[in-house]
C-alpha cells in the first residue's frame, strides 16, 4: 500500500522507495518535471510575476501635464513682452515730446567728464591731452652727463605716463650726453626734482629713461612731475642733484642764466721740473662735477692736465697718490682715485699725458700744484705750479 501524501507542488524529478523495498517514478503528463500538473494548485511565490502598467499610465498622464505648463508658460511670457514693448513706446515717445534742457546736458557732461578724470590706475598709460609748451634751450652738466633742456610742457596728463594720480602734470624733454669712456649710474627719480612755487620738492612719477646713456652716447629723454594745472611754468625749477650733493636749480624759462653752473677752464701751460721729470700744467677746470660723479654739498672739483717728458738716460716711476696734492687756501688735498696720471716714464720719452681730480671748497679761485719732496726719487725737491681760476 502506497503512503498518503497531500502537496500542493509536485516534487522534482525524484524515486520514492515504496515499503516493499520497490521504487517507482512519479509521472506528469504533458508537463516537464518542473512544472505543474493541471491538477495541483499552484502557491503564490510560484506565480509568475505579473507585468505592472501603472508606469505607463503615469508617464501618459506626465506628458499631457508638460505640454500643458509649457503652453501655459509661453502665453504668459508673450503677454509680458507685448506689455514691455507698449510701456517702453510709451515712454520713448514722452521723451521724444520732453525736450531737454541745456543747464540739464550741460551739468551731465560735466559729470561724464569728472568721473572720467578721477578714473585712473597704476601703469595704465592715459590719452594725451592738450599741453602748455614754452621751449627752453638750457645747457647743463650733472654729474659728468651734458644736458640740454629741450621745452617744458604742461598738460592734464601724457602719453607714456606710468601714473596719473595728479591734477595736472609738468614734463620737461632734455638731450643728454655722456662724452666720458666710462658708464654714469644713477637713477633720476632719485637725482631729479621739481620745485614748486611754495617749495615743496616733487620726484619725477614718469620717465622715458631712467639712467644716463652709456659712455660716449647720446639719447632723447623727458621726465614728468605731477604738478596742479593752475601752477604757473615759469615759477617752476628743475632741481638737480640729491640732498649729499652739490645741488644746481634750473629756472624753468627761456633763456635763464646759468653761467654758474658751467665749467670754468684756464690754459697755463706752466712747467716745472720734478726729479729729473718736466711737469707742464696744460689746463685746469673748476666745476660742479669731475669724473663720473657730482661734487659734494658744499665742494667743487678741480680738474688739472698735464703733459710730462723724461729727458733723462733713466726708467722713472712712482705712484701719483703719493707725491701729487692741490693746495687752496690753508687746505691741501690729495687726488681723486679716478685720476690718471701715468705711474711710469720711459727714458727720454716725451708726452706722457694724464688729469688728476681734486674735491675742494666751494668758492675756491687760486690754486697751487704740489709735487711733494723726496717721493719720486730720494733727494728730490717739492715743487709747484700756481694758477688761478676765476
Amino acid at each position: 500500500q502506497q503512503p498518503d501524501y497531500v502537496s500542493t507542488s509536485p516534487p522534482d524529478a525524484a524515486t520514492y522507495q515504496q515499503p516493499d523495498g520497490g521504487s517507482f517514478t512519479p509521472s506528469y503528463p504533458n508537463s516537464s518535471p518542473n512544472q505543474a500538473s493541471p491538477g495541483y494548485p499552484v502557491a503564490p511565490y510560484a506565480s509568475a510575476p505579473q507585468r505592472d502598467n501603472t508606469g505607463k499610465i503615469l508617464g501618459r498622464i506626465g506628458c499631457g501635464a508638460l505640454l500643458l505648463i509649457v503652453l501655459a508658460l509661453a502665453l504668459c511670457g508673450g503677454l509680458s513682452y507685448g506689455l514691455y514693448t507698449m510701456v517702453s513706446k510709451s515712454v520713448s515717445d514722452s521723451a521724444r515730446s520732453t525736450p531737454t534742457s541745456s543747464s540739464d546736458a550741460s551739468n551731465t557732461s560735466g559729470s561724464n567728464a569728472n568721473s572720467s578724470g578721477t578714473n585712473s590706475t597704476y601703469g595704465a598709460t592715459p590719452a594725451a591731452a592738450s599741453a602748455k609748451t614754452v621751449p627752453l634751450n638750457l645747457n647743463v652738466k650733472y654729474s659728468a652727463v651734458t644736458y640740454t633742456l629741450v621745452d617744458v610742457k604742461q598738460a592734464a596728463n601724457f602719453d607714456g605716463d606710468r601714473e596719473n594720480s595728479s591734477p595736472g602734470v609738468v614734463r620737461v624733454d632734455f638731450k643728454e650726453v655722456n662724452s666720458t669712456s666710462h658708464s654714469i649710474i644713477f637713477g633720476y627719480t632719485d637725482a631729479v626734482h621739481l620745485i614748486l612755487p611754495d617749495g615743496n620738492s616733487v620726484p619725477a612719477q614718469s620717465y622715458k629713461n631712467l639712467s644716463p646713456p652709456a659712455n660716449g652716447a647720446s639719447q632723447d629723454n623727458w621726465l614728468d612731475f605731477p604738478a596742479p594745472l593752475s601752477t604757473p611754468i615759469d615759477k617752476l625749477v628743475l632741481r638737480f642733484g640729491t640732498a649729499q650733493q652739490a645741488q644746481m636749480d634750473v629756472p624753468l624759462v627761456t633763456g635763464a642764466d646759468l653761467a654758474k653752473y658751467q665749467d670754468v677752464t684756464v690754459k697755463p701751460n706752466t712747467a716745472t721740473n720734478y726729479g729729473g721729470l718736466k711737469w707742464t700744467l696744460t689746463s685746469a677746470t673748476l666745476g660742479w662735477s669731475g669724473y663720473d660723479k657730482q661734487a659734494e654739498n658744499g665742494k667743487r672739483y678741480v680738474t688739472i692736465n698735464v703733459s710730462i717728458d723724461n729727458p733723462t738716460t733713466a726708467y722713472k716711476s712712482a705712484y701719483w697718490g703719493d707725491y701729487l696734492r692741490l693746495k687752496t687756501g690753508n687746505g691741501i688735498t690729495a687726488p681723486d682715485v679716478d685720476s690718471t696720471i701715468p705711474t711710469g716714464f720711459d727714458a727720454s720719452s716725451t708726452g706722457a699725458t694724464g688729469n688728476a681730480i681734486f674735491l675742494v671748497p666751494q668758492g675756491s679761485k687760486t690754486f697751487t700744484m704740489v709735487l711733494l719732496a723726496d717721493k719720486i726719487e730720494s733727494g728730490a725737491p717739492q715743487a709747484t705750479i700756481d694758477f688761478h681760476i676765476p
